[in-house]
């Protein structure tokens, strides 16, 4: 469970340290490349968070079905 905790707080801080710099790219490349970066980022946080509300599900499923007679 700690471990799971890690990732999401490392990812976040990633986040929060990525998407200020790719405000400081040049204009030329802010909207191909920052959009890509901050997409790509954003995506895996996401990810990471749907794997979790599944395993949880599981877990919740599994606590109910181990309650059945």
């Amino acid at each position: 469970m700690g471990q799971q905790m890690v990732i999401f707080s490392r990812t976040f801080d990633f986040l929060d340290w990525l998407i200020p710099r790719t405000l400081d790219f040049p204009r030329s490349q802010r909207f191909v490349v920052t959009k890509r970066l901050q997409d790509a980022a954003l995506d895996f946080y996401e990810r990471i968070t749907e794997l979790e509300f599944r395993q949880s599900m599981k877990r919740w499923a599994d606590a109910q079905l181990n309650q059945v007679p």
